[in-house]
């Protein structure tokens, strides 16, 4: 079994890195089986992999992001207190039974700063809940 991930910076484009796939894929036996993922790829986009990268009679599964318990939406940041503040009276009201939620953090200390203010605003409740290590980003 081979194992290949891309993985990019902005500063790198696609299409080199893809190339770069298709001259691996040539040193590979030609009966080895690829899977190529994607969340983005537009159709055009997954026939030019398929080329590339040498698939023949490949089989598409493309399935729609679009969940009726996944929601996405931007919230304009004005401070910890007014942003988040309703996210913890809904986890103090319903517990582990709390919808969950992910919060994108442009840095570090944004992440750090957040997690501050949950474990300041849970109090004795996050505290005594906290018994492994890894078990913080169950709870929230």
């Amino acid at each position: 079994m081979y194992t290949i991930i891309i993985h990019y910076d902005r500063g790198e484009t696609f299409r080199r890195l893809l190339l770069r796939i298709g001259e691996i894929r040539s040193l590979l036996p030609a009966h080895a089986k690829i899977m190529a993922l994607t969340a983005t790829a537009t159709a055009a986009l997954r026939m030019e992999v398929s080329k590339i990268v040498g698939m023949r009679d490949e089989l598409v599964v493309s399935i729609s992001p679009c969940k009726p318990n996944i929601m996405y939406s931007v919230i304009k940041f004005s401070t910890l207190t007014e942003t988040f503040q309703p996210i913890v009276k809904k986890l103090l009201q319903d517990g582990a039974d709390c919808p969950r939620a992910v919060v994108y953090c442009k840095s570090l200390k944004d992440c750090a700063d957040i997690y501050e203010f949950f474990k300041d605003s849970q109090g004795a409740y996050i505290s005594t809940r906290i018994s492994a290590r890894g078990h913080v980003h169950e709870l929230y």
